[in-house]
């Protein structure tokens, strides 16, 4: 049975956003927004895309790490709100119980300052302690090595040309022995011709949502709703990543990392909002810098 331990606020997160986005979301093309929208307005069921097994991952891999380290230093690199967070406090609570959750060292690296100011947030109400590091991942050196890095969905965000050097640098951020989860798209984009359906979606929810919390002000207004806008449209728009699973591992050997697991989730029947997922499958991997490599700093 998948133990709570904070029960993430999701509706808290979009009036924090909402609030943040017009001062802080400059760089991030209205992704936190949209994305931030579309978690909070979904039913529950249609929200975690692959969460679960994500979270049954990095589950795994704290449950070997608990039995071998005093300290365990985790870091999170990308994230859109509170999500990643949580998850990763609720697998630290199943494997060891509440303290062990607290117990964990965690860094959390992104851009933008929106989503660093949502987890903060967070964290400040239940008097936890993240380290909070505002940065391109390719300025990024992290004081402490990592025994885990989490990466979900930030693969596609990278440019094209320079994935396989992120992923070198990011790898640099771990331990000798420290793993790499990383989840991604797989397979072909579908539903690009649902996009105004997606942003009509959105404006509709987005707009409830800022009657409800009192934002008048129609400049505000107009710039929450071209960023959501923006963002939702600059997901459609991303080049496919990998056609399969072959594809996938390959690029992640080709960083100087070895896969010691991959495992593919079939999206056919999940769908947000009865509109398809944009991607058929999602695949996680758990992989270690390969022996003889050394990561680019």
């Amino acid at each position: 049975m998948f133990l709570r331990f904070f029960p993430e606020d999701l509706m808290a997160n979009a009036q924090l956003c909402l609030r943040l986005a017009s001062e802080y979301c400059s760089n991030c093309s209205g992704f936190h927004l949209s994305s931030i929208m579309r978690r909070t307005t979904l039913p529950s069921d249609q929200r975690t895309a692959d969460f679960a097994e994500f979270n049954q991952a990095t589950s795994l891999i704290l449950a070997d790490l608990i039995k071998r380290k005093k300290s365990i230093h985790i870091v999170i690199g990308g994230t859109t709100d509170t999500c990643l967070y949580a998850g990763l406090l609720n697998s630290a609570a199943q494997v060891g119980g509440k303290e062990f959750a607290r117990s964990l060292t965690v860094t959390i690296v992104d851009q933008c300052q929106t989503p660093l100011q949502i987890c903060q947030n967070y964290a400040s109400q239940h008097d936890l302690k993240p380290v909070i590091v505002q940065s391109d991942f390719l300025k990024a050196d992290l004081v402490a090595q990592a025994d885990l890095v989490l990466l979900h969905g930030v693969l596609s965000f990278f440019p094209a040309e320079k994935r396989h050097e992120y992923l070198r640098h990011i790898s640099g951020w771990l331990t000798s022995d420290g793993i790499l989860l990383s989840s991604t798209q797989l397979g072909q984009k579908r539903g690009n011709e649902e996009s105004n359906k997606r942003v009509a979606h959105g404006l509709s929810n987005l707009r409830k949502l800022m009657n409800e919390n009192a934002i008048h002000d129609e400049e505000q207004r107009e710039f929450l709703e071209q960023q959501l806008s923006t963002g939702v449209l600059a997901r459609s728009r991303h080049e496919e990543l990998f056609a399969n699973e072959d594809k996938a591992i390959s690029f992640y050997k080709n960083a100087g990392l070895e896969v010691e697991s991959f495992s593919c989730i079939d999206n056919t029947n999940r769908t947000v909002d009865g509109l398809e997922r944009r991607y058929q499958e999602r695949g996680i991997a758990r992989c270690r810098v390969a022996r003889g490599k050394v990561s680019e700093l």
